[in-house]
């Protein structure tokens, strides 16, 4: 599981920068070390102002555009005010629905000058694993929100308005919060499932590992990726799938590696 780990962490922090179009590859390899401490580290860290500047400030350490700091004295006592909230309304409220009030009131006060979509989503992670809720940590919540739909889009725009107006409804917001919770943990019980070695649960686990990667493997990452899976079925499926015209092999021997072929996208983008 600690492999499956570490490569959702890769994959949240290749999403998360598309997310927010940065292009930077020191910032992916930032969010994907911050993603895996703040796991590590989600209950020792205090939910503080200081907190949320660390974390922005590890997200841009060595990029060349190191972080300033809060873009404004309001802008540091509007977050030192939300994390007051939280640890006050911590012990009598749901983790869930006050994970995502913090959310959307940080979206809304947009603290930085930049990277605050990014920090959100490592606040999110933080938050989530504090409280318990730990589906990030092998399903990436980053890549589920690239494949969101309008609707989801349209709580993540509204989120980021004026929460205190008399004319705001979190209620849409929570709703798409949840469902995004919802959906990790469906996908983490898939998963779950696949590790349990049922008859032809393996196959689907192979092929749930070949769909996460986003670059040529080898038969030795597949091992890697799902032990519990043999060589044998896994070059059985590597077998199907070629003839399927879904995978070409490039290369020969033992450390030949596999691409998968383009296909037309369809539905939600």
């Amino acid at each position: 599981m600690e492999l499956l780990r570490q490569v959702t962490a890769e994959h949240s922090a290749a999403a998360a920068c598309r997310l927010e179009r940065s292009e930077t590859s020191v910032e992916q390899t930032n969010y994907q070390r911050l993603v895996l401490e703040l796991q590590d580290t989600a209950a020792k860290l205090p939910v503080e102002a200081a907190t949320v500047k660390l974390i922005h400030a590890g997200l841009f350490a060595g990029s060349g555009s190191e972080s300033a700091g809060f873009g404004s004295t309001e802008a540091a006592d509007a977050v030192a005010e939300m994390c007051d909230g939280f640890r006050a309304l911590e012990p009598s409220t749901e983790g869930l629905l006050l994970i995502g009030t913090f959310i959307s009131e940080f979206l809304h006060v947009r603290p930085f000058a930049s990277g605050n979509l990014r920090t959100a989503l490592l606040i999110a992670v933080w938050l989530l694993n504090r409280s318990g809720y730990s589906a990030c940590r092998y399903v990436s919540l980053e890549r589920i929100l690239e494949r969101m739909d309008q609707e989801f889009r349209a709580a993540m725009t509204q989120a980021a308005l004026d929460s205190r107006s008399s004319s705001f409804d979190i209620m849409p917001w929570w709703s798409c919060w949840l469902e995004l919770i919802l959906i990790s943990y469906r996908a983490l019980s898939t998963r779950s499932e696949a590790l349990s070695g049922r008859r032809g649960v393996k196959t689907n686990m192979v092929l749930t590992v070949i769909g996460s990667l986003q670059t040529d493997f080898s038969i030795r990452q597949l091992q890697q990726l799902a032990p519990e899976c043999g060589i044998e079925l896994i070059r059985k499926i590597l077998k199907e799938q070629k003839a399927a015209g879904k995978l070409r092999c490039i290369g020969r021997g033992p450390n030949a590696l596999w691409r998968k072929k383009k296909m037309r996208r369809t539905g939600i983008v």
